[in-house]
């Protein structure tokens, strides 16, 4: 696809003011969604209209190749992009494969769970693109920008495969034919027979399995290490609870989250880690209805509260070693007086 423009109008959507789960938002899966292999796409110039007045804004997109692309799997398949570089509201951003000393091909850890490790970077984000429609420290600051690193970790693909799905039923088959062919021994009678009972009397007694199967989560996970650079910000406490989480709103750390805030305006660095299941993204098409921005908020929110810890325990520390300080030099100046008047 190549040289796309167009326009996308959203001014018609409008918020009811209550509190709505970002999963109603998702797509459901219809017969003849399109589903793409290898696709690619270079300049593509778009202008959004958001509802409540938003200032209109355009998105770019420079070049991008992605390994497929599928109308249900529409976000994540961005997020598993090769390679791809634009610009979202005249912030430029990049996706490419995170280069180290170690690797050289963006893989990370154990070849057979993990696909690839890609980079998102993203500069000069407007805050006010991740304070709407969110809870959390976001929607308390009104003013300044983000700089996003992500490093994110993507799984093995486990549900599409018909090759992997022909060898697991193949040998679920084997495996059955081999359970009905296998003999029936004297002594499997017997010690069946010792480890559990016969129907007596109208009751029935059951003996626990030998080997009992232990269920493994086998839930593929991508995982997301953020570092977020807040620039230039200021915040404001919210004038009304949180709809999503009451009792986020209501804690006493809000006063003095905010009052951080302001205080290291200039430059904050936040580091968190977001692990989501792949599931989350099945229908979502943005960053809202898959949840991330929720899970983001959420861990943003926690990264402050560390601070605020850290920063406390320091001043704590620095009183401490001042009182020493006062204490020996007070000892020092009235062991010298005693001296003199010696």
């Amino acid at each position: 696809v190549h040289g796309v423009r167009g326009v996308i109008d959203r001014t018609s959507v409008h918020s009811t003011g209550e509190y709505i789960d970002p999963k109603t938002y998702r797509h459901e899966h219809n017969i003849g969604d399109f589903e793409i292999d290898g696709f690619k796409m270079s300049d593509v110039l778009l202008t959004m209209y958001q509802p409540n007045r938003f200032r209109p804004f355009t998105v770019s997109v420079f070049a991008c190749e992605l390994p497929r692309l599928r109308k249900q799997w529409l976000f994540y398949d961005f997020l598993s992009a090769n390679t791809m570089s634009g610009s979202f509201d005249d912030s430029l951003f990049t996706i490419h494969p995170v280069q180290s000393h170690g690797r050289t091909d963006g893989s990370l850890g154990d070849p057979t769970i993990w696909k690839k490790q890609s980079r998102l970077r993203i500069d000069g984000l407007a805050i006010d693109h991740l304070n709407r429609g969110v809870d959390g420290p976001f929607s308390w600051i009104y003013e300044g920008n983000v700089d996003i690193v992500a490093d994110i970790t993507v799984p093995h693909d486990t549900d599409d495969s018909i090759t992997a799905a022909l060898s697991e039923i193949y040998d679920r088959v084997e495996a059955s034919v081999q359970k009905v062919q296998t003999p029936f021994h004297r002594e499997d009678e017997d010690s069946s027979a010792s480890s559990t009972h016969d129907l007596t009397h109208g009751h029935t007694s059951i003996a626990p399995p030998a080997n009992p199967t232990v269920e493994v989560d086998t839930t593929p996970y991508l995982i997301l290490d953020i570092r977020t650079h807040l620039n230039s910000v200021r915040a404001s406490v919210p004038l009304l609870p949180s709809a999503a989480d009451p009792s986020l709103t209501t804690s006493t750390l809000i006063r003095p989250i905010i009052a951080y805030i302001n205080t290291h305006s200039s430059f904050i660095p936040i580091h968190c880690r977001v692990i989501k299941p792949v599931t989350d993204f099945n229908g979502s098409w943005t960053v809202f209805d898959s949840g991330l921005l929720e899970d983001l908020s959420r861990e943003v929110y926690g990264a402050f509260e560390r601070d605020l810890g850290d920063q406390g325990r320091m001043g704590r520390r620095v009183r401490k070693v001042g009182l020493w300080g006062l204490g020996v030099l007070g000892r020092v100046v009235f062991g010298g007086l005693a001296g003199v008047g010696m």
